[in-house]
């Protein structure tokens, strides 16, 4: 878990995914806030507000909880330990029954791969001005890549990726925007 990736005053969304004694299971998603973090497994939190009523959340019901963070989104899973009033205010304690990992929204699927690929600037119109990368992942809303050189936000590049199919290699070209641009410590090979 990443060291004080929640702080309080976090926002958590919670979704109920078991119930203590057979109860049934809430299709509703609540809204809570991070009073107290012991930064291992437990966090005291505000009981949630929906439809402008306080809901008691019963002790050992399990909820998948998503924090909203300044480093990101973390989501676990949680059991209900404790509920209790603390300065006029209704809290309980959640205990974590999951590892805190951070959360990706994805609409794709993403696939670790290690592939050679080919690219160069739109305006590099020359056949000798294509350039060799290796994308280390990639989904249907992107590839992820190392190359030798940084590449500025927001440039446009073409693209060229060798498919391979039983009887021949297809390379499909492509445009693409650059999002995101990092130095890594890692040497390109």
């Amino acid at each position: 878990m990443k060291k004080n990736a929640i702080v309080i005053g976090d926002r958590i969304r919670m979704t109920q995914v078991s119930g203590s004694m057979g109860r049934t299971l809430s299709n509703n998603t609540y809204t809570s806030q991070v009073l107290d973090f012991d930064e291992e497994r437990t966090i005291k939190a505000a009981m949630p507000i929906f439809e402008g009523k306080i809901i008691p959340l019963e002790v050992g019901d399990g909820y998948e909880l998503v924090f909203y963070t300044k480093a990101g989104l973390y989501q676990c899973t949680a059991q209900v330990l404790k509920r209790y009033t603390e300065e006029n205010m209704h809290v309980m304690d959640l205990q974590f029954t999951t590892e805190l990992v951070k959360y990706q929204r994805r609409q794709y699927y993403r696939l670790d791969c290690m592939m050679t690929f080919r690219y160069r600037m739109p305006e590099e119109t020359e056949e000798n001005c294509w350039k060799d990368g290796t994308i280390t992942d990639l989904s249907g809303g992107g590839i992820r890549f190392r190359c030798r050189e940084e590449i500025e936000k927001d440039s446009y590049l073409d693209v060229k990726i060798p498919l391979s199919f039983p009887e021949e290699i297809v390379p499909i070209q492509f445009q693409m925007k650059v999002i995101e641009c990092r130095k890594t410590e890692t040497d390109f090979r």
